[in-house]
């Protein structure tokens, strides 16, 4: 409940949106309560994102077998609001170390989802060459440009 209503937080205003005030109004407690739970903002956000990239990758292998690629990007308006939560994330990545972790692991279930889809672009190796490198910029591009807080766009 906590993790679901903080996401929602994250999706309207990014990581700068989800303070414990925010949270303590929208579930309904004091935000003593919420600070007690978790410790510090920063914990929060650990928790919120370990959550977020778990059902992330469930979410794209489950999505992967019937739309290939598209899998990767938004479909919907809901699934824009996601993605944003997801572009929110990495951008806290950069001020929060103990992040990297949790969407390292969400990167590599994606690029396993991508070699599934393109073997070719898996390499003779079998870890990825510069078309799997290119797909995955090109990936990244396009949720960028699709789910800008401050351009928003329709999909679908």
């Amino acid at each position: 409940m906590v993790t679901d209503n903080a996401m929602e937080l994250i999706a309207d205003g990014g990581v700068a949106a989800l303070t414990f005030k925010a949270m303590s109004a929208r579930i309904g407690c004091s935000s003593q309560a919420v600070h007690q739970w978790y410790g510090s903002r920063d914990q929060l956000v650990v928790v919120v994102a370990a959550t977020f990239c778990q059902r992330w990758g469930q979410w794209v292998w489950g999505r992967g077998y019937e739309r290939a690629l598209t899998a990767l990007l938004p479909d919907d308006e809901e699934e824009l609001r996601w993605t944003r939560v997801l572009l929110a994330i990495e951008e806290q990545a950069r001020l929060q170390a103990d992040l990297a972790p949790m969407l390292a692991d969400l990167r590599e279930s994606e690029r396993q989802v991508m070699m599934r889809l393109f073997p070719r672009a898996a390499g003779p190796s079998g870890e990825g060459g510069e078309e799997l490198r290119t797909l995955t910029l090109v990936v990244a591009g396009l949720r960028a440009a699709l789910c800008r807080a401050d351009a928003p766009c329709t999909v679908g």
